[in-house]
């Protein structure tokens, strides 16, 4: 069921890439939202305390509920389909909320965060992924003991110059070009990290092992099949 849910989800879903600027920016559109388009860039060892970008992000006018853009822990990500997934899922979500309430819940931005990670615990999720004031990276804010992040931009916006523009803004430096990108996506994991990912998003070794299996598709299918089971 899960592999049926995963490819159905990736029937949807088509990417393109930009090197506007020398920034490295991977564009996901939707089959069936084609008035939205999802950016997403890969930012090494920011320069900045990453709780402080979720700050100056909430300040971006029609951003205070993260609609538009957010960053995350690019360790906890495994492929770009990953991020593709959770986001189409993120949008039917939003769309059902919608429909049932007459509101949203959450920006679309935040809200496909949630999609991506391991824990359906919303404040699991912005603990472990999105530095809120509960992360490791808040106490470090201020202490001038920045850490060593790798983060992950995601931007529900318009055009690669207004995506760029704000990465720009809020410190997080250049994007990383295509062979960084795809170096860390495919990098050797440890052992310890192949624990903690297998655990977030309860992937068996048996999945993992598995003849024309990887930790890729396991992941992908447990976020396509996260809300859908």
């Amino acid at each position: 069921r899960n592999k049926e849910n995963n490819n159905i989800y990736l029937k949807l879903i088509s990417a393109k890439m930009s090197d506007e600027e020398k920034n490295y920016v991977t564009t996901i559109e939707f089959a069936l939202h084609p008035t939205v388009s999802l950016r997403v860039s890969l930012h090494k060892s920011i320069p900045t305390n990453p709780h402080n970008v979720v700050n100056q992000l909430f300040a971006i006018p029609n951003n205070s509920n993260s609609e538009k853009f957010v960053i995350f822990d690019a360790q906890k990500v495994v492929s770009l389909e990953q991020i593709a997934i959770a986001a189409n899922t993120a949008l039917l979500r939003r769309f059902q909320f919608e429909q049932k309430n007459g509101i949203s819940r959450r920006g679309i931005a935040l809200e496909t965060i949630l999609c991506c990670a391991g824990s359906t615990n919303t404040a699991t999720v912005l603990r472990d992924y999105a530095f809120d004031q509960n992360s490791t990276a808040a106490t470090k804010e201020g202490t001038g003991c920045n850490g060593n992040y790798d983060v992950f931009c995601l931007g529900f916006c318009e055009s690669d110059e207004e995506f760029i523009k704000v990465i720009s803004s809020v410190g997080l430096g250049k994007a990383a070009n295509k062979s960084d990108l795809d170096a860390h996506l495919s990098r050797k994991r440890n052992e310890q990290e192949m624990k903690d990912l297998m655990k977030a998003y309860k992937v068996t070794p048996a999945e993992v092992d598995f003849q024309g299996s990887s930790l890729e598709k396991g992941v992908a299918n447990r976020v396509a099949a996260k809300f859908h089971t």
